[in-house]
């Protein structure tokens, strides 16, 4: 089942549990006792919105700085990448289609292994030993003084950049939102929804109306948060556009 069809179930549930939870406390405790106490619920739960608004928001806010954040690492890692590729034909040809083919190795395997790996907070072995091949055709080749170590010293550190920007991916793809914040989040999405039921409308379906449309709003922002949080899972994850538009041109380089 895809993340959008359990999302719709959860919400629609969310809003089930809210409806019915405000009938029986309605049929429980007597619509006269709760228009009686209407001006002090009113009150505490403006304060009690306030508080849990600007947490969600803040959360909000946080989660979607840090997918941003892992999204200008993955430009960062790719544009590296294409440096390399691009600075290779400084070297003699070996060397030069040695690198190439390493770089292309590395780009395949991030875009059809690891990718996925991430989705899970994992990352690929595959992965780490293409970097190493590239690490090893730079290491195992000693440029001549002047043109080529000018580019051989510019590569070495584009090729830094390189696994700075891969650890900082993969330190973003596992970096979720602490435990203790979510149960703050959760209790309150409860607390707040709850506390909805103390309200006495004589009109029981706008009451109805309204705590769906409470619990509703406040699963979905759930969802968002949760969404955000891992930044390379459905359903809103970065893709490895950066890496195939970046990667594009490199079959027709390799062929001149």
């Amino acid at each position: 089942m895809s993340a959008w069809w359990i999302s719709i179930i959860v919400v629609a549930l969310a809003i089930a549990a809210a409806v019915g939870g405000m009938l029986i406390v309605r049929r429980v405790v007597g619509l006269p006792f709760l228009e009686r106490h209407n001006e002090v619920a009113g009150s505490i739960y403006s304060v009690l919105g306030v508080l849990y608004g600007a947490l969600l928001a803040f959360t909000v806010v946080t989660a979607w700085e840090r997918r941003a954040q892992a999204d200008e690492y993955v430009s960062a890692e790719a544009n590296s990448l294409a440096d390399l590729y691009r600075d290779a034909e400084a070297f003699p040809g070996p060397v030069r289609d040695s690198i190439r083919s390493h770089i292309l190795e590395y780009a395949r395997i991030v875009i059809e292994e690891e990718w996925p790996a991430m989705a899970r907070g994992e990352e690929s072995d595959a992965a780490w030993g293409a970097l190493h091949r590239i690490w090893a055709g730079y290491l195992g080749f000693e440029p001549a003084e002047g043109y080529q170590r000018a580019w051989y010293d510019e590569s070495i550190d584009r090729l830094n950049d390189l696994d700075d920007y891969r650890r900082l991916r993969l330190l973003r793809a596992r970096a979720p939102i602490p435990g203790l914040l979510w149960t703050v989040l959760l209790v309150l999405a409860v607390v707040t929804t709850a506390f909805s039921f103390l309200f006495g409308a004589r009109d029981v379906r706008a009451q109805a109306i309204m705590t769906a449309a409470l619990a509703g709003v406040l699963v979905l922002s759930l969802f968002i948060i949760r969404a955000l949080e891992k930044p390379f899972a459905p359903p809103a994850g970065i893709e490895p556009d950066a890496f195939s538009e970046v990667f594009r041109p490199f079959d027709r380089w390799a062929g001149e």
